[in-house]
């Protein structure tokens, strides 16, 4: 807009110089014109191959284009965008109402957190388990080793009882044969003394003889008489010990019992020390924290889908819905495309096909604006298509977003028979006389150069006299421009 209005104002003191000099001398004209500066569009000066040959078509299609399908069913309450809109990769594209999912993190975060809770309190009952279990194993062996002693004082209280036994059957035996020997001599002593009476009545023996004898009967019976309490009371003895011996007995057995028990019950003990130790509680609970984890980072993962963002840089290329419509999985809301490389498929017969390879460049016309670019070969199918002949993929820099997906486009390959020129826009080429001119920027002022030109390729022509490369050639407002005159550009 500044130079259009910088053109005018030249323009208009241009008609005033010529209005009040009355139309003076050219180089007057001249000499006022230098007192302005024209703003000017420059274009550089292009070496490139233009290309012979076969011509094959082709269409226009993005190097990304992505359907933007919603994962989740819903109702759309954003929707910043309209078609056409460049976008970034990550920029919110569209937002469904996420309250329910909202609440659903909430939940599954509340959830979460309880069951970390149940790990620490998994922890601690699995501590006390281990404190008390370890308390029961000290007890439990405690009671063993006193059962244990318990026995052994039995055992000892048993022998010594046997032995008691034993004893008692002797003196029983020994009483009892002393009893039978004083049997025998008491009744040797009543024998005599009958017949040492009868002697004395038959006054055969003196009275002291007859006395004699019985003072023997009368010892001999005492005799007997202190034996027979003497044995009675060695088998009142043997009872008592034999009483004694079964009640050690009694004694043994009762405390081999409470020392099995008490093993059983340290083995016990034992048992559950070690299942005490086990953390399977506590592995439980931590494998529940983890599910709840899982639970979150999919309510996360369903809120976010709530949000559609660009996956690529590029442009909206269509728009399937609008705020406060229903959304769901089963159709895309939005395309996005990447026009900044884009793609051309053609078909290369066969005899054509070994003299293309990956890389090649080639030069592609858009039909419709009449525009000539360059791309390079991408890909190259080994196989036929139908006999349609072999795929070939062509990849071309469309940073201006000039071609546009769906454009026609003719191909044709830059081979060794290409022509070497120098491109510049048709825009900068003035004819006169059957000659073409173009103004070339010299120390900022236009410097008028011929050219021969080859050929018109769209907006562009092909030189291959007149140019250098990196020269840079004037495009607009030629009609104000003389060599005296002073330009700038950008």
């Amino acid at each position: 807009m500044n130079k259009l209005r910088n053109v005018r104002i030249y323009a208009l003191s241009l008609i005033t110089l010529l209005i009040i000099s009355g139309c003076n001398s050219t180089s007057s004209a001249k000499q006022q014109g230098n007192d302005s500066v024209i703003p000017v569009e420059v274009a550089k000066v292009q070496n490139e191959l233009i290309a012979t040959g076969n011509v094959y078509s082709g269409v226009i299609r993005p190097n990304e284009e992505i359907k933007l399908i919603p994962k989740l069913s819903g109702t759309v309450v954003e929707l910043p965008v309209e078609v056409g809109d460049r976008v970034e990769k990550g920029q919110v594209l569209l937002k469904l109402d996420d309250k329910d999912l909202v609440n659903s993190v909430k939940k599954a975060e509340a959830a979460e957190a309880a069951a970390y809770a149940s790990i620490g309190s998994a922890e601690a009952g699995h501590q006390s388990s281990v404190v008390q279990s370890e308390s029961g194993v000290v007890q439990a062996k405690n009671s063993m080793v006193q059962a244990q002693n318990g026995m052994v004082q039995a055992k000892d209280a048993v022998a010594k009882a046997e032995n008691a036994v034993s004893m008692a059957q002797n003196s029983v035996e020994d009483a009892k044969l002393s009893l039978e020997k004083a049997q025998v001599v008491l009744n040797d002593a009543q024998v005599n003394f009958d017949r040492m009476e009868k002697l004395y009545e038959g006054s055969l023996i003196s009275k002291a003889d007859l006395e004699k004898s019985e003072s023997a009967l009368k010892t001999a019976k005492a005799n007997v008489n202190s034996l027979k309490i003497a044995n009675k009371n060695a088998e009142t003895s043997l009872a008592t010990a034999k009483k004694a011996l079964s009640a050690a007995k009694q004694t043994y057995e009762n405390t081999t019992k409470s020392y099995q028990n008490a093993s059983e019950g340290y083995s016990k003990a034992k048992e559950q020390a070690e299942i005490a130790q086990n953390t399977a509680t506590i592995q439980a609970s931590e494998e529940a924290w983890k599910q709840r984890q899982v639970d979150v980072e999919v309510a996360k993962d369903q809120l976010d889908n709530a949000t559609i963002t660009s996956p690529i840089d590029g442009i909206i290329g269509f728009k399937y819905t609008d705020v406060g419509e229903q959304v769901s999985p089963q159709s895309p809301a939005l395309v996005v495309v990447n026009l900044d490389k884009v793609n051309v498929l053609t078909y290369i017969p066969a005899e054509e096909i070994n003299n293309i390879k990956q890389g090649d460049k080639v030069q592609v016309k858009a039909i419709s604006i009449e525009e000539v670019t360059y791309g390079t070969v991408k890909t190259i199918s080994p196989l036929d298509e139908n006999g349609k002949g072999y795929p070939v993929e062509i990849e071309i820099d469309n940073p201006n977003l000039i071609l546009k997906s769906g454009m026609i486009v003719d191909l044709q390959f830059i081979t060794d028979e290409a022509t070497e020129g120098k491109l510049i826009p048709s825009s900068a080429v003035m004819d006169k006389d059957g000659k073409s001119y173009v103004y070339v920027v010299e120390d900022n002022h236009p410097k008028r150069q011929e050219i021969e030109i080859k050929e018109k390729k769209g907006s562009m022509v092909m030189v291959t006299n007149g140019l250098k490369d990196k020269d840079l050639v004037i495009t607009d407002n030629l009609e104000f421009l003389s060599p005296e005159v002073e330009i700038s550009y950008e």
